[in-house]
C-alpha cells in the first residue's frame, strides 16, 4: 500500500529506531523474567507476590511496546500538518496509551521489587518502615500520574482528536513543568530504593570483596535510575502541539526505563542458573573444604539471597555436675542477623549436636 504522507530519511531512521528498540529490549526483558520463573520455581514451589506484581509488570510493559509500535506506523518523525487525520490521531493514541501502560507497569514492578527487598533485609524495624514508606510512595506517584495524563484534556478524547468541538487541553509550557516534576520524583525515588539495603549489606560479617560484589547485584538498578534521569531531561524538548516530532526520545527513554526495571529487579532471583559455577566458587580453597566438611547446605535462590531470619541454632545438651555438656533435650532458637549469598553470598545454618555419654561411661 502506498504511502499517504511524505517520509524524509529522517523519519525513515525514526521509524527504524522506534520498531527495534523497543522489540529488542521489550524481548530481552521478558526471557529474563521467565529465566527468574524458572530459577523460582527451581528452588521452591511457592509463588510470592513480587513475582506476580513482577509478572503483571511484564504484561503491561508489552501494552507500552504496542503504543509505542503504534506511533512508529503512524508517522513518526513526520510534523503533524503533513500527516492525515486519521494518522494523527492513531498516533497521538498510541502517546496517550504509552504513559498509562508505563504508569501502570512501573507501580508493579517497584513494588515487586520493595516486596522483595522488604523478605530479604527487612529485618530491622527502620528497614521496614523505609521500605512501606516507600511502596505508598511508588503507589501514589503512580497513580498520580496515571489519572492527571487521562485527564490531561477535557474532553478525554480530544488528546488524540483535536477536531472535538469545545475540546481543551493543559498548556504545553505547563505539561512540561508537571512532567518534569513527576519524571523527577521518580529519579529520586529509585536512587531511595537503590540505597535502602546498602548499610544492611555493609554491617554483614563478611569479607569487603564480598560485601562489594552484593552491592553490584543490587547496584544494577542504577541503570534504571539514568534513565528516569533521561526522560525527565527530554520533557525540555516536549511539544504537545507537534508530537510526531517532540517525543520520539521521550517515547524511548520511558519504554527503556520500564525495560531495564523489570530487568533489575529480576536479576536477584537468577542464582540457581548460575548453580555450579557458584558451587565450583563456594567450594574451592579453604572455604569450600569447610563447606564439605561441614556439610552445610549451598541450596539457594536468589543469587542465595535468602530472609534473614533463615539462620536457625539447634544444641542439645544439658550440663553435670562438672560442667560439662551432656546430652540433654534441644533447644531452639532464631537468630535473625543473616542474609545467604552463594558464591557472593553466606549462609549458615548451624545444626550442633554435643554428647557426652560415652566420656562419662568411660570415666566410670
Amino acid at each position: 500500500m502506498d504511502r499517504d504522507f511524505p517520509e524524509s530519511e529522517e523519519s525513515a531512521y525514526w521509524k527504524r529506531v522506534t520498531i527495534a528498540v523497543p522489540l529488542t529490549f521489550t524481548i530481552l526483558a521478558t526471557i529474563v523474567y521467565m529465566l527468574r520463573v524458572y530459577a523460582t520455581r527451581k528452588i521452591s514451589s511457592k509463588v510470592r507476590a513480587e513475582d506476580v506484581l513482577m509478572g503483571c509488570a511484564v504484561v503491561l510493559m508489552w501494552g507500552d511496546t504496542a503504543s509505542i509500535l503504534l506511533k512508529a506506523f503512524n508517522g513518526v518523525g513526520v510534523p503533524d500538518a503533513l500527516l492525515p487525520h486519521y494518522r494523527q490521531v492513531r498516533f497521538k493514541l498510541g502517546s496517550w496509551l504509552v504513559i498509562k501502560f508505563w504508569s501502570s507497569s512501573m507501580i508493579c514492578a517497584k513494588l515487586s521489587i520493595i516486596l522483595f527487598l522488604r523478605r530479604v533485609i527487612g529485618v530491622r524495624r527502620a528497614v521496614r518502615m523505609a521500605l512501606d514508606f516507600m511502596a505508598v510512595a511508588v503507589v501514589i506517584w503512580g497513580l498520580s500520574n496515571f489519572f492527571y495524563t487521562i485527564f490531561f484534556c477535557q474532553p478525554v478524547a480530544y488528546y488524540w482528536d483535536r477536531t472535538i468541538p469545545g475540546g481543551r487541553c493543559v498548556g504545553n509550557h505547563v505539561y512540561m513543568i508537571e512532567s518534569k516534576l513527576i519524571a523527577s520524583i521518580a529519579v529520586v525515588m529509585d536512587f531511595i530504593i537503590l540505597l535502602i539495603p546498602m548499610p544492611t549489606v555493609w554491617n554483614l560479617q563478611i569479607k569487603t570483596k564480598r560485601k562489594i560484589a552484593i552491592s553490584s547485584i543490587l547496584g544494577v538498578g542504577v541503570v534504571v535510575c539514568i534513565f528516569s534521569l533521561l526522560r525527565a531531561v527530554q520533557f525540555g524538548y516536549f511539544d504537545t502541539a507537534n508530537l510526531s516530532t517532540s517525543s520520539n526520545l521521550e517515547g524511548l527513554w520511558t519504554l527503556l526505563e520500564n525495560n531495564f526495571t523489570v530487568m533489575c529487579g529480576s536479576m536477584p532471583q537468577l542464582g540457581p542458573l548460575f548453580k555450579k559455577t557458584l558451587s565450583e566458587s563456594t567450594t574451592s580453597g579453604k572455604a569450600g573444604q569447610y563447606y564439605r566438611s561441614n556439610d552445610v547446605p549451598r541450596s539457594g535462590g536468589t543469587w542465595g539471597f535468602r530472609p534473614m531470619n533463615d539462620i536457625s541454632t539447634s544444641v542439645s545438651g544439658t550440663y553435670d555436675k562438672r560442667g560439662q555438656l551432656s546430652q540433654g533435650e534441644p533447644k531452639e532458637r532464631q537468630n535473625s542477623s543473616e542474609i545467604e549469598l552463594r558464591g557472593i553470598e553466606v549462609h549458615t545454618t548451624i545444626n550442633q549436636e554435643v554428647s557426652r555419654d560415652i566420656e562419662s561411661e568411660q570415666s566410670r
